[in-house]
């Protein structure tokens, strides 16, 4: 079975923390940093009134974020100490767009704990003793979601990559990262790295195995007082001169014994649960760096969900999780539903339908009885609408419209009228019909027609309601071509209905009718009555002889 836990330690602790490989990583690339911010700037709000930091806030404030990562955990009481002193720091200066050296230059006389703390803080930025570890967690955790996209994101073919594909792009990514510092001068022992050995050679062991150190030093406590201090100075190179110790070290125990039954079994019970292997990273980057070679050597791999879009740890050829989702199932559950449901409709689909083929085949599709057509009543406002029109196509028969297009027209008009009295036809599509004779009308006063012009009827309602009075009035393509039909009008039905002559135009029995019928003007309104001439006075004046008949003074003409 591939292992997947590991332990680690951290330097200036005597614990062993244990990592849960796989899902550690993917935790950590998913974690939600939104609640650990807030109460920082909780923090930083108190402070600002009450001079220094609430110790409160600052806990619950860490024991989140320690949440995120067993390597956090590990180090909230060394390197992120003062996380969240880092974080006010950060968004101090990225709210108020200022430099850390002019924040640092604002709090260099500081006038409370809270501003003391913050100065302190970049003092140590500035000397190269610390680093922010906010903004050091938040990179790190984007660093770690970029690697596992470029290791582990799935192809455009969504086929399964081979172990060694996978292992060559984890190396790629790590040279490409090692070529970018070694061209920035960084030198490799200042780098992240991590080491690996047993318990009992961790630089905490001595702490760590406790209870047997005692026994140990119990044994040799005579031959420890005689070695002396043998202590390295702080700061001196031992890189050259580490086996020398090692051995200086060696030579106080160089002829130790098994112990007795008795100890050896205290032993036993006080070291039987150490693991084989203890790492010793020196960062947190080391940290994931670990957790990326260990999941590819134990024969782990992530795959992204087809679903939900996160990675999760792949143990089959699935590309979908077992992640609960909104949906209160697992994306895999859910697939398996939707496919479960699709599969069920079409076989309830094809069921009905070859239900419905056999019962219509056996029993003979039931006829509807029609409706009873009820016949209309033209509004008034209809009948005039139409005599209008009339009027005003009638005076322009002969001049821009053909006389036989004229009555063809009232002809249509005329049928219509019967088919609504009938029953065949509606109130509406006289309307439609009318809207469409006042585009006819509109182009008639515009003279457009000629004598060659063709006049094409709409072959139903819904056409003549689209069509245009550019639509309507078409010149012909040739003399010879002859006039298009017009659509055949409904008939009522002989049974009920008496058959009806076509309309033919209002004829006069004398000159008076026919004069009080052209009433009307060309628009087929009645026009305004002219004002009666007004009835003047004359001013009669008196005339001499000579100037009714144009005589000069004397008798004589002129």
């Amino acid at each position: 079975m591939a292992e997947k836990f590991i332990q680690f330690a951290v330097r200036d602790s005597n614990d062993l923390y244990k990592l849960e490989l796989c899902k550690t990583l993917l935790h950590f690339t998913e974690f939600d940093f939104t609640y650990f911010w807030e109460r920082c700037m909780d923090a930083g709000r108190a402070a600002k009134k009450s001079g220094h930091l609430p110790a409160s806030t600052v806990s619950n404030a860490k024991s989140v974020i320690s949440a995120a990562h067993p390597y956090i955990e590990a180090m909230i009481g060394a390197d992120y100490s003062d996380i969240v002193t880092d974080c006010i720091i950060e968004y101090i200066c990225h709210s108020e767009r200022i430099s850390l050296d002019e924040l640092w230059v604002r709090c260099i006389s500081p006038k409370t704990k809270y501003e003391e703390a913050i100065f302190n803080r970049i003092s140590m930025f500035k000397s190269g003793k610390a680093s922010n570890g906010w903004t050091n967690i938040v990179r790190l955790q984007e660093y770690a979601q970029n690697k596992l996209a470029f290791i582990y994101d799935t192809n455009e073919d969504k086929t399964v990559d081979p172990a060694q594909v996978l292992k060559v792009r984890k190396e790629y990514f790590d040279v490409s990262y090692s070529v970018a510092a070694n061209e920035l001068g960084m030198a490799g022992k200042n780098l992240p790295s991590v080491s690996v050995c047993n318990p009992g050679l961790t630089p905490t062991a001595a702490f760590m195995n406790a209870k047997v150190a005692k026994a140990v030093y119990r044994r040799f406590s005579e031959a420890f007082r005689l070695g002396g201090d043998m202590s390295v100075p702080e700061g001196k190179n031992c890189e050259y001169i580490k086996d020398k110790l090692a051995m200086d070290a060696y030579d106080l125990v160089r002829g130790m014994k098994r112990p007795g039954e008795l100890d050896m079994k205290f032993a036993l019970e006080a070291m039987e649960n150490n693991p084989v292997e203890v790492y010793l990273p020196d960062s947190f980057k080391a940290v994931i760096d670990l957790e990326f070679d260990l999941i590819m050597k134990n024969g782990l791999a992530f795959r992204r969900c087809e679903e939900c879009g996160k990675f999760f740890v792949a143990d089959d050829e699935s590309f979908l999780c077992n992640r609960i989702n909104s949906s209160g199932m697992t994306c895999r559950q859910q697939a398996d539903a939707l496919r479960t449901a699709i599969a069920e409709a079409a076989e309830t689909l094809k069921a009905a339908e070859k239900a419905e083929a056999v019962q219509t085949a056996e029993e003979p599709e039931p006829t509807v009885p029609e409706e009873p057509k009820k016949p209309e009543q033209i509004p008034p406002e209809l009948e005039k609408r139409g005599q209008k029109i009339y009027n005003a196509l009638y005076k322009r028969v002969g001049k821009a419209m053909d006389e036989k297009e004229f009555h063809e027209w009232s002809r249509y008009l005329s049928d219509m009228k019967k088919n609504i009295k009938a029953g065949e036809a509606t109130a509406d599509q006289l309307g439609e019909f009318l809207d469409y004779s006042d585009r006819l009308c509109a182009e008639v006063k515009k003279g457009r027609m000629t004598p060659q012009t063709q006049f094409r009827y709409p072959e139903d309602v819904e056409k003549s309601e689209k069509m245009s009075p550019q639509e309507a009035v078409q010149p012909a393509a040739a003399p010879e071509k002859k006039p298009e039909p017009l659509p055949e009008v409904i008939k009522a039905d002989a049974s009920s209905v008496r058959i009806i002559k076509p309309f033919k135009p209002e004829t006069f029995d004398s000159i008076a009718d026919a004069f009080m019928a052209g009433k009307f003007d060309d628009d087929g309104e009645e026009p305004p009555k002219k004002p009666e001439p007004e009835v003047r006075e004359y001013n009669w004046t008196r005339m001499t002889r000579e100037e009714a008949y144009g005589l000069k003074k004397g008798g004589e003409s002129e």
